[in-house]
């Protein structure tokens, strides 16, 4: 096992994916060529909080060298510039410490259990034909997009006749070599929808009978930036979509993010085949279940799309450059999810934070009257850690992460944890607290005056730093700073 005795792999790094500082941490041991092992652990929710207490180190990455634990990124930057890194790789491996080889243990007999059950056949075979039929309606639709770009007739008068159909499948489609194969295929997608005829009325046929595609129906009334067209295919559960779309903007991430995490290059997404194919997944949005699901994979499904959402927004809108563009980037970019219209604003304080008004808000408006449907789904009570998953696309914002229902509460903890720990200074000879702005403008979030809000943050941090926090609270006589907000982006 890597970093273990017998194993000559160097380094061992627990991560997170998306964690900026994991990406920088591996970088400095890729420029220094140290081969390293990788884990990570939200691959295995139960694992950070065991991590946790055999390491007393709550945050990401964490770092073993030739079985020593080293720290974080920072530390792993400390010893590479004192020296200290090449010392230790001219050593002799040691063993790691026997709780840490035992977790790697479980994640060894896990990920073996998992290549058996695919071996064996053994896998819900549901689930498996449920997901070979989507992925079949899914490839129906990509005909659909090319006859839209292929066939005249659609280019121009927005529909085609039968005969036109069953030509472009006879030379385009390799599973059609006859005109009944074509004409199969052509009523398998006026099943999905993705091929009506003009009046709904009559079977797909090779003849002269006019045809749309499902691009040239009206489409949602909805406004968002999922809704080009319907999306006329089975949905699956919210939390199956989600999972899905948090999957696929991970990806382009790993496309267009620097090595150390802190910039995104939105030009390289905007020209990617990845980023088509996500837009076209958001699509699905527009039919999920939200009354489907828990409270952990509501919270969940918001934060991801919450994310998600801002990345596609910069491609496709561009980067918000002053006060009054941010302003209307938050309320007017928006995705259809289940028939309603959900802006970034609405994701956050709507849901998210339980229905309160908007930090930007003069009046104090709750975005969701008491008429409105979408009140069903504010998450109360709020969990103000919420506040540093979100990313809303500036420099001071926290690093994006992927959270699960399953890992959601462990997650937050972890990226609270990370993020207190960069933005809280404690002055002790001032008796002055700096906080991050976040926590000024959502100040009620944290408690009802500031030694609330300070004795909120006091069990997320740890050593010499929670420490002083401590003895300033309880000495009574403080005062609490807010450091300026970087509304830069974070683009390249």
């Amino acid at each position: 096992m890597g970093g273990g005795e017998g194993d000559a792999t160097p380094a061992l790094v627990f991560t997170t994916a998306g964690c900026k500082h994991c990406r920088r941490a591996k970088a400095m041991l890729k420029e220094k060529g140290v081969d390293y092992r990788e884990v990570d652990v939200q691959t295995y929710p139960e694992l950070m909080e065991e991590l946790v207490q055999d390491t007393h180190w709550r945050t990401v990455p964490q770092i073993f060298l030739r079985g020593t634990f080293v720290g974080g990124a920072s530390e792993l930057d400390d010893w590479i510039q004192q020296g200290k890194l090449d010392e230790r790789l001219k050593e002799t491996q040691q063993t790691l410490p026997p709780e840490i080889l035992k977790l790697l243990e479980r994640v060894e007999a896990e990920s073996t259990r998992s290549r058996d059950v695919e071996h064996n056949g053994s896998r819900n075979r549901g689930a498996e034909a449920s997901r070979a039929s989507f992925e079949r309606a899914l490839a129906l639709r990509r005909y659909a997009k090319r006859m839209n770009n292929e066939i005249t007739s659609f280019v121009s008068d927005q529909s085609a006749t039968g005969e036109e159909v069953t030509d472009w499948m006879l030379r385009n489609v390799e599973e059609v070599s006859t005109g009944e194969q074509a004409v199969n295929l052509g009523r398998e997608m006026q099943r999905l929808s993705l091929l009506n005829h003009k009046t709904y009325s009559t079977p797909f046929d090779n003849s002269k009978e006019v045809y749309r595609l499902f691009m040239h129906e009206a489409g949602p009334k909805v406004p968002g930036l999922n809704v080009k067209s319907y999306w006329t295919l089975p949905t699956r559960h919210a939390a199956v979509v989600a999972e899905e779309l948090r999957n696929k903007i991970m990806a382009l991430y790993e496309l267009a993010l620097s090595e150390d995490g802190t910039r995104v290059n939105y030009g390289v997404l905007k020209k990617s085949e990845k980023f088509l194919e996500y837009v076209e997944a958001t699509e699905e949005l527009q039919n999920v279940d939200l009354y489907a699901m828990t409270v952990s994979e509501k919270k969940a499904f918001f934060v991801n799309i919450y994310n998600a959402l801002v990345v596609h927004a910069m491609v496709v809108k561009g980067e918000p450059s002053s006060f009054l563009e941010r302003m209307f980037f938050f309320t007017n970019t928006k995705y259809c999810i289940g028939g309603q219209a959900y802006s970034l604003d609405d994701m956050e304080n709507g849901v998210l934070r339980g229905n309160r008004a908007p930090a930007s808000s003069l009046l104090n408006t709750r975005p969701f009257t008491e008429k409105d449907p979408r009140r069903f789904h504010a998450i109360v009570p709020m969990d103000p850690r919420i506040h540093f998953a979100l990313v809303c696309g500036a420099k001071s914002c926290p690093p994006i992460k992927i959270y699960t229902a399953d890992n959601i509460d462990k997650g937050l903890e972890a990226a609270t944890a990370a993020f207190l720990e960069a933005e809280v200074e404690v002055d002790e000879d001032s008796c002055t607290v700096t906080l991050s702005k976040i926590m000024d403008w959502y100040s009620e979030d944290f408690g009802d005056n500031d030694l609330e809000k300070l004795k909120w943050i006091l069990p997320h941090l740890k050593g010499d730093l929670c420490g002083k926090l401590q003895r300033v609270v309880y000495g009574k006589n403080f005062k609490i700073k807010y450091r300026k907000y970087n509304w830069e982006t974070n683009s390249k």
